[in-house]
């Protein structure tokens, strides 16, 4: 058996978005989102901390991520509006 001679890595960030729904909308000329992050990072998965919101929240703050093929997979906090955690991937989850 022999070693392939190419190999492909997988780019992770991660970052706290400190509440996804406030992460998602453009605050000012400076600071767009992490929208157009999104749309420009060369990640293949992306960590998020403290998303604080619930499922269907998150969906829909990153409604456009998810339809440029994004996939999503988040765990919830246990306690209403706190912390929580979610993965996006350019891959199947």
């Amino acid at each position: 058996m022999s070693l392939p001679t190419t190999t492909s890595g997988v780019t992770v960030a991660t970052v706290n978005v400190n509440g996804i729904r406030a992460a998602a909308k453009v605050r000012n000329e400076n600071n767009h989102g992490i929208l157009p992050w999104l749309e420009q990072t060369p990640a293949d998965v992306v960590l998020l901390q403290e998303v604080r919101a619930t499922p269907a929240q998150t969906e829909a703050a990153l409604a456009p991520a998810l339809t440029d093929g994004w996939n999503l997979v988040q765990a919830e906090a246990a306690a209403k509006g706190r912390a929580g955690v979610a993965v996006l991937s350019r891959h199947d989850i």
